[in-house]
Protein backbone atom coordinates (compact mmCIF):
# COMPACT_ATOMS: atom_id res chain seq x y z
CA UNK A 1 0.00 0.00 0.00
CA UNK A 2 1.58 3.16 -0.87
CA UNK A 3 0.91 5.91 1.73
CA UNK A 4 0.60 9.58 1.60
CA UNK A 5 3.14 10.14 4.55
CA UNK A 6 5.72 7.48 4.89
CA UNK A 7 7.79 7.24 7.92
CA UNK A 8 10.67 8.04 5.68
CA UNK A 9 9.72 11.03 5.20
CA UNK A 10 8.52 12.20 8.57
CA UNK A 11 12.04 10.53 9.94
CA UNK A 12 13.81 13.11 7.01
CA UNK A 13 11.79 16.16 8.21
CA UNK A 14 13.01 16.02 11.63
CA UNK A 15 16.09 18.04 11.56
CA UNK A 16 13.90 20.58 10.06
CA UNK A 17 11.27 20.47 12.65
CA UNK A 18 13.59 20.58 15.57
CA UNK A 19 15.39 23.86 13.74
CA UNK A 20 12.06 25.48 12.96
CA UNK A 21 10.47 24.34 16.75
CA UNK A 22 14.02 25.85 18.65
CA UNK A 23 14.54 28.67 16.27
CA UNK A 24 17.61 27.26 15.65
CA UNK A 25 19.38 26.66 12.30
CA UNK A 26 19.71 23.29 11.07
CA UNK A 27 23.34 22.81 11.51
CA UNK A 28 22.80 23.71 14.89
CA UNK A 29 20.30 21.24 15.22
CA UNK A 30 22.28 18.72 13.78
CA UNK A 31 25.30 19.77 16.20
CA UNK A 32 22.78 19.28 19.33
CA UNK A 33 20.99 16.45 18.17
CA UNK A 34 24.43 14.83 17.99
CA UNK A 35 25.58 14.84 21.29
CA UNK A 36 22.23 14.95 23.32
CA UNK A 37 22.27 10.77 23.46
CA UNK A 38 25.62 10.68 25.39
CA UNK A 39 24.79 14.06 27.77
CA UNK A 40 21.41 13.00 28.52
CA UNK A 41 22.71 9.01 29.84
CA UNK A 42 25.88 10.87 31.50
CA UNK A 43 23.43 12.76 33.32
CA UNK A 44 20.60 10.55 34.12
CA UNK A 45 23.51 8.25 35.64
CA UNK A 46 25.19 10.97 37.77
CA UNK A 47 21.54 11.88 39.35
CA UNK A 48 20.68 8.05 39.33
CA UNK A 49 17.13 8.67 40.58
CA UNK A 50 15.90 6.46 43.31
CA UNK A 51 12.53 7.15 43.77
CA UNK A 52 9.46 8.28 41.99
CA UNK A 53 9.54 12.06 42.65
CA UNK A 54 13.28 11.91 41.79
CA UNK A 55 12.96 10.27 38.65
CA UNK A 56 10.27 12.79 37.99
CA UNK A 57 12.10 16.14 38.54
CA UNK A 58 15.18 14.07 36.65
CA UNK A 59 12.96 14.05 33.50
CA UNK A 60 11.37 17.57 33.54
CA UNK A 61 14.85 19.00 33.89
CA UNK A 62 15.90 16.64 31.27
CA UNK A 63 13.01 17.31 29.08
CA UNK A 64 15.04 19.53 25.73
CA UNK A 65 17.91 16.79 25.61
CA UNK A 66 15.23 13.71 25.51
CA UNK A 67 13.83 15.38 22.60
CA UNK A 68 17.01 16.07 21.05
CA UNK A 69 18.08 12.38 21.72
CA UNK A 70 14.93 10.70 20.34
CA UNK A 71 14.48 13.09 17.21
CA UNK A 72 18.41 11.62 16.42
CA UNK A 73 17.60 7.97 16.96
CA UNK A 74 13.90 8.20 15.47
CA UNK A 75 16.15 10.02 12.53
CA UNK A 76 18.64 7.31 11.86
CA UNK A 77 16.33 3.96 13.08
CA UNK A 78 15.39 2.28 9.22
CA UNK A 79 13.82 -0.53 11.35
CA UNK A 80 11.65 1.75 13.01
CA UNK A 81 10.48 3.20 9.25
CA UNK A 82 9.59 -0.17 7.77
CA UNK A 83 7.71 -0.77 11.13
CA UNK A 84 5.40 2.27 11.10
CA UNK A 85 4.43 2.07 7.35
CA UNK A 86 3.39 -1.95 7.85
CA UNK A 87 1.40 -0.70 11.10
CA UNK A 88 -0.31 2.71 9.02
CA UNK A 89 -0.78 0.30 6.07
CA UNK A 90 -2.99 -2.13 8.52
CA UNK A 91 -4.34 0.75 10.22
CA UNK A 92 -6.04 1.95 6.95
CA UNK A 93 -7.06 -1.22 5.66
CA UNK A 94 -8.71 -2.11 8.84
CA UNK A 95 -10.03 1.40 9.34
CA UNK A 96 -8.77 1.83 13.04
CA UNK A 97 -8.31 4.50 15.63
CA UNK A 98 -5.20 4.42 17.40
CA UNK A 99 -3.59 5.61 21.14
CA UNK A 100 -0.20 6.35 20.98
CA UNK A 101 1.09 5.88 24.68
CA UNK A 102 3.90 7.47 25.64
CA UNK A 103 3.60 9.07 22.29
CA UNK A 104 7.27 11.20 23.40
CA UNK A 105 8.33 13.06 20.07
CA UNK A 106 4.98 12.54 18.01
CA UNK A 107 6.56 10.41 14.98
CA UNK A 108 4.01 7.52 15.60
CA UNK A 109 1.15 9.93 16.05
CA UNK A 110 2.23 11.82 13.03
CA UNK A 111 2.87 8.69 11.14
CA UNK A 112 -1.24 7.43 11.71
CA UNK A 113 -2.29 11.23 11.53
CA UNK A 114 -0.59 12.36 8.37
CA UNK A 115 -2.36 9.36 6.44
CA UNK A 116 -5.41 10.12 7.55
CA UNK A 117 -6.26 8.05 11.03
CA UNK A 118 -7.80 9.33 14.43
CA UNK A 119 -5.29 9.19 16.76
CA UNK A 120 -5.04 10.07 20.70
CA UNK A 121 -1.89 11.16 22.17
CA UNK A 122 -0.52 10.41 25.55
CA UNK A 123 2.65 11.35 27.35
CA UNK A 124 3.94 13.37 30.24
CA UNK A 125 3.67 17.42 29.23
CA UNK A 126 6.87 19.18 28.39
CA UNK A 127 9.27 19.50 25.53
CA UNK A 128 8.87 16.62 23.53
CA UNK A 129 4.79 16.91 24.04
CA UNK A 130 5.55 20.01 22.86
CA UNK A 131 7.23 19.61 19.67
CA UNK A 132 4.86 16.71 18.69
CA UNK A 133 2.20 19.45 19.11
CA UNK A 134 4.67 21.90 17.10
CA UNK A 135 5.31 19.06 14.22
CA UNK A 136 1.56 18.05 14.13
CA UNK A 137 0.25 21.62 13.25
CA UNK A 138 3.67 21.95 10.87
CA UNK A 139 2.71 18.98 8.77
CA UNK A 140 -1.15 19.63 8.98
CA UNK A 141 -2.64 16.95 10.47
CA UNK A 142 -3.23 18.21 14.13
CA UNK A 143 -7.49 17.75 13.26
CA UNK A 144 -6.98 14.46 13.57
CA UNK A 145 -4.93 14.60 16.78
CA UNK A 146 -6.67 14.62 20.42
CA UNK A 147 -3.46 15.35 23.29
CA UNK A 148 -3.60 13.63 26.69
CA UNK A 149 -1.25 14.95 28.94
CA UNK A 150 -0.01 13.80 32.03
CA UNK A 151 1.15 16.66 34.66
CA UNK A 152 3.05 15.60 37.36
CA UNK A 153 3.34 17.34 40.57
CA UNK A 154 5.84 15.81 43.33
CA UNK A 155 3.87 12.60 43.84
CA UNK A 156 0.45 12.74 42.35
CA UNK A 157 -0.46 12.78 38.22
CA UNK A 158 -3.47 14.41 36.88
CA UNK A 159 -4.70 13.56 33.59
CA UNK A 160 -6.18 16.34 31.00
CA UNK A 161 -7.07 16.93 27.59
CA UNK A 162 -5.70 20.26 26.54
CA UNK A 163 -8.55 21.04 24.49
CA UNK A 164 -10.87 20.78 27.27
CA UNK A 165 -9.14 22.44 29.95
CA UNK A 166 -5.35 23.30 29.79
CA UNK A 167 -3.76 26.04 27.14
Amino acid sequence: MRLALPFARIASSLLGDVAAFRGWTVEEAARRMAGARDERNRLWTEAAPKVESERDSLYSSLGELDLLKYAEWHRKDRDKHELHDRMVGLALKERLSVIDCGGGIGDTTLAFAGNGLEVTYVDFAGPCSDFAHFRWKRHGCQGRVRRILWLTSGATSSCCDPADTCS
